[in-house]
């Protein structure tokens, strides 16, 4: 059976299960970041969210955000008086565990309701958009790992990213990986350590006028300028070729919270609403920060790409830069960072390439 045939026969099987309970409102099962994530998700689309569910005693009958509460799933299902549409919004490897727990509890307790992971629902309720997306795409093997990145979300399962798995992120495309030019500027959102400014440097042969390398965790940012120093030392750059700023990048100018991961600081989300043991952190967006011309932007900023490109439309209008974005933090970037940047420069050749075994590293390169 062809890929294409399994992810059609997916969303009738989905569509047909989520039309029995149009109207219900949504209980978000998870309150760490895929939790969050969902959240921002529904709230964008208008969907009413009526509570959050987790396992976590701690989170009882606690205030998540905008008021609303989080149940043990158990109390929360065996007292529904009306049905609801589930979302599973967890790790991916919780998934199934933790839609058979909610199955399991509807069946006790005789209450009606869908259970739908996070990619499931978002996939099969925007699946129009999502086939406009692979209109966009450019060459025949983008739209082969996009229907790939698809089915492997809707049926959970990474077996055929071995298949699609392409190395050199960021620098694989030879519009992306030639020797720069003398002028280029480069700015790196989301820069870690700066692994990959000194990829680009590499790449772009020497040839480059400024980097901006943005990273709002403190302690990678350390890192940060730690490379950055030995950077300049090793390649003879001047001093101010490489400018790291200790900020996220969005939409606007403004004060945030950071919850650092729980794996490693680079997982490090930037949220709207402060939880216990966030921090705070300084956002900005490229149009206030960089004067003139940018020719070519990279994000992996955990789920705050599209605010990135809300934030940098002059420039991405004006200057028409090459940009690699990721679009696998949250199932909704699968069409809505491309439909952002093909609303703002509709001449932008579009080409997805898949760089994990697993459901990350995916990204949306964009040039003229």
């Amino acid at each position: 059976m062809s890929i294409k045939k399994r992810i059609n026969d997916n969303i009738k099987n989905l569509n047909r299960e989520c039309e029995q309970f149009k109207n219900s409102p949504i209980v978000i099962f998870g309150t760490a970041s895929c939790g969050n994530m969902a959240y921002e998700t529904f709230k964008s689309s208008g969907e009413k969210i009526e509570a959050f569910i987790d396992n976590n005693q701690e989170k009882n009958n606690g205030i998540i955000v905008d008021n609303i509460k989080c149940y043990l799933p158990e109390k929360f299902i065996s007292e529904a008086s009306e049905p609801f549409i589930y979302i599973i919004a967890a790790g991916t490897h919780l998934y199934d565990i933790l839609k058979k727990q909610v199955k399991d509890l509807l069946e006790k307790y005789n209450k009606k309701g869908a259970v739908f992971t996070f990619n499931e629902y978002v996939i099969s309720q925007n699946f129009d958009r999502i086939k406009n997306v692979y209109k966009y795409l450019s060459d025949k093997k983008s739209k082969q790992i996009y229907e790939q990145i698809i089915l492997a979300r809707l049926i959970n399962c990474t077996d055929g990213f071995k298949d699609i798995f392409e190395p050199v992120q960021y620098f694989c495309l030879p519009e992306f990986s030639q020797s720069g030019m003398a002028d280029e500027i480069f700015a790196d959102c989301g820069a870690y350590v700066g692994d990959t400014i000194e990829k680009y440097l590499f790449y772009c042969g020497y040839l480059f006028k400024k980097i901006y390398a943005f990273e709002p965790v403190e302690q990678a940012f350390q890192a940060l300028n730690t490379r950055a120093a030995r950077l300049k030392k090793e390649w003879g750059l001047k001093d101010d070729q490489i400018e790291c700023i200790n900020k996220g990048v969005g939409d606007i100018d403004k004060k945030l919270y950071l919850a650092e991961g729980t794996i490693d600081i680079g997982g490090s989300l930037i949220k709207e609403i402060y939880s216990d043991g966030n921090s705070e952190c300084e956002v900005c967006s490229i149009d206030k920060t960089i004067d003139g011309k940018i020719d070519f932007i990279k994000a992996d900023i955990e789920g705050y790409e599209l605010k990135m490109l809300k934030g940098a439309e002059k420039h991405i209008k004006t200057y028409k830069p090459k940009i690699a974005v990721c679009i696998y933090h949250s199932p909704s970037d699968l069409f809505t960072i491309a439909e952002y940047i093909k609303k703002l420069v509709p001449e932008y050749k579009m080409k997805l390439r898949h760089h994990s075994t697993c459901f990350y590293e995916s990204v949306l390169y964009c040039y003229i």
